[in-house]
């Protein structure tokens, strides 16, 4: 992969990110009523493309086989992720006494519901629960079934391939599926690019017309058109069952130009982000950019609670901001930017797993690529 077109990659995530992020502190810290948080979605969309993008290139280059796989899918996602519903958990308790209110009914059964976030199982089907006060965590739920899926794409072949793309897809349910074309167009763009290279004119035209494009889409409201179309063609059901999948048909406007930009990004060559004074600073950011995605919300939140933020004051809550973010990169070092530790504890469940499957033959057979 070019360097110029990895840092630019690093650089999207970095955006899309910090675009949740400050969505989310605009109403919760600053209390901004007219916030476009479509915005935040947007930047979900985004991760999804990205994600498919940067799955298929690892597979291909450097995963090599279905073990190595799981491993290294497990280890990226439990990193941030187990540490985020325990973080969640902690700041959910200590406001509640703080304020002297009620938890929510998630704690009446957590033997039941901490299994169930686990496995990010929050949106199959018609399940629609939030991970404690946690609402961003809702996307790790597709991104797990998408890695299943590329999993039985990628690895398997014939009738297994077959037999076990319809029992994931069945697992995961209709919001899910929905999404699904999003996150298989950025493993699209990589196929793409192993394939075809244009001419750097032609990339950059086509790269700055896809940012083009979407300020057109946002600022026409081109997507929340058609998914208002969508919604009264299928009579009303999306907007009251699909929850973060109701704007599917918007998202698939916007996720189609995402997918457009990553393409014309690489061959458009911006040397200038493989300088040290640019990468540096993005390679920084990127390498804690999934912290600031899964833990901005609980501890926005619990400063709104507790902190400087919560007298409403524009300053104090730019410090109460300011308190988050500088929390969430020190949590990093201790979560995201210790993968390896998370691998090989989910190399030890793989192991324990293998094992298992030893004394079963039959059942190592149907598991087998």
């Amino acid at each position: 992969m070019p360097r110029p077109f990895s840092i630019y990659l690093d650089l999207l995530r970095v955006i899309a990110a910090l675009t949740v992020f400050g969505v989310h502190a605009a109403q919760i810290a600053f209390r901004l009523a007219d916030v476009p948080t479509r915005l935040a979605h947007d930047a979900v969309i985004v991760f999804f493309v990205l994600s498919g993008y940067v799955i298929a290139f690892s597979a291909r280059e450097r995963d090599r086989d279905l073990a190595t796989y799981a491993i290294n899918r497990g280890g990226r996602i439990y990193s941030v992720a187990l540490p985020a519903v325990l973080l969640t958990l902690a700041l959910d308790v200590l406001a509640a006494a703080i304020d002297s209110r009620p938890l929510g009914y998630p704690y009446a059964k957590l033997w039941l519901y901490l299994p169930f976030y686990l496995a990010f199982a929050t949106d199959w089907w018609f399940l629609a629960e939030d991970m404690l006060s946690n609402v961003p965590y809702w996307s790790l739920s597709y991104e797990v079934a998408y890695y299943a899926l590329f999993a039985a794409f990628f690895f398997y072949a014939g009738v297994k391939r077959i037999a076990l793309l319809v029992l994931i897809l069945a697992i995961v349910g209709i919001k899910v599926w929905v999404l699904l074309p999003i996150w298989a167009a950025g493993c699209a763009v990589y196929h793409l690019h192993r394939h075809l290279a244009m001419p750097r004119a032609t990339a950059r035209l086509l790269f700055f017309g896809s940012l083009i494009g979407f300020a057109a889409i946002k600022y026409l409201g081109l997507d929340a058109g058609l998914d208002d179309a969508v919604n009264a063609l299928l009579g009303g059901l999306p907007r009251a069952y699909l929850r973060y999948s109701r704007t599917f048909a918007g998202d698939v406007l916007v996720g189609g130009l995402v997918a457009l930009n990553i393409l014309a990004a690489r061959d458009s060559d911006f040397r200038s982000l493989a300088r040290r004074t640019a990468s540096r600073p993005i390679a920084a950011a990127a390498a804690v950019s999934f912290s600031f995605y899964l833990y901005h919300y609980p501890l926005l939140l619990f400063a709104d609670t507790v902190g400087p933020a919560a007298d409403g004051s524009i300053g104090r809550a730019a410090l109460g901001t300011g308190l988050v973010a500088v929390a969430i990169v020190l949590l990093a070092q201790i979560t995201e930017r210790r993968k390896p530790a998370f691998r090989a504890a989910v190399a030890r469940v793989a192991s324990a797993w293998s094992a298992m499957l030893d004394r079963l033959p039959a059942l190592r057979r149907c598991f087998a690529p």
